[in-house]
């Protein structure tokens, strides 16, 4: 009964995981750099978008069916956003484009393609 996964959503998957490893480096670096005003504490909850944004994407890269996983790429591209992180809102983007098409849409709800 599982089917392949169609390749959009493993690059999809891949583009995630590089995107939440940019994004968990800069927010650590913000957190180590501001932890002594105080604000550092803030960069935790980037943080923790992040390490959700490289869980989904190893499982995504596996080819299990992630319900969600659209709107934890737009999460992710908000959040590179948050951190000045260019390139990871550009890999998170076209994670989103990828994951909206409609072999991918297909297989997340469970249609089997040919």
């Amino acid at each position: 009964m599982s089917s392949q996964p169609p390749v959009q959503y493993q690059i999809s998957g891949v583009l995630m995981l590089i995107s939440g490893f940019f994004n968990g480096f800069l927010s650590l670096m913000w957190f180590v750099m501001l932890i002594w005003l105080c604000v550092g504490v803030m960069w935790l909850i980037p943080l923790t978008v992040a390490c959700v944004e490289i869980v989904i994407g190893i499982l995504v890269l596996a080819g299990v069916r992630v319900p969600g996983v659209q709107v934890v790429s737009i999460l992710g591209a908000i959040n590179s956003m948050f951190l000045f992180n260019m390139w990871g809102a550009i890999m998170e983007g076209i994670a989103a484009v990828l994951q909206f098409q409609p072999q991918v849409t297909g297989y997340l709800e469970g249609e089997v393609a040919d």
